[in-house]
């Protein structure tokens, strides 16, 4: 086996980070418009077979989601309950008239 490379583990200032448009977050460029480098922390440890957590509940989720599509389907029923109103009050005027 050779070693090809090691992996560079650092431990950012969270203020001073910024995030980019692909959602991930990056050093701030530097004066001269290069990409930022972060300082290496002799000190950081990777742990080998740990699992990162979801940041989103599942259930929460599910649930708001549920709730957002049962008020646009009352929004739709009321609106097509509004024209249909609308429509009936339009046939009697016009009898009338």
């Amino acid at each position: 086996m050779v070693d090809v490379g090691r992996i560079k583990l650092v431990t950012p200032d969270e203020q001073a980070l910024e995030r980019g448009e692909d959602g991930l977050f990056r050093a701030p460029p530097g004066d001269d418009g290069a990409p930022g480098v972060l300082q290496a922390d002799e000190e950081a440890r990777l742990v080998s077979g740990a699992l990162e957590g979801s940041n989103v509940s599942a259930v929460d989720a599910m649930v708001s989601m549920i709730d957002v599509a049962r008020r646009y389907d009352m929004q739709m029923k009321m609106l097509s309950t509004a024209d249909e109103n609308a429509q009936r009050a339009n046939s009697i005027l016009s009898i009338q008239g």
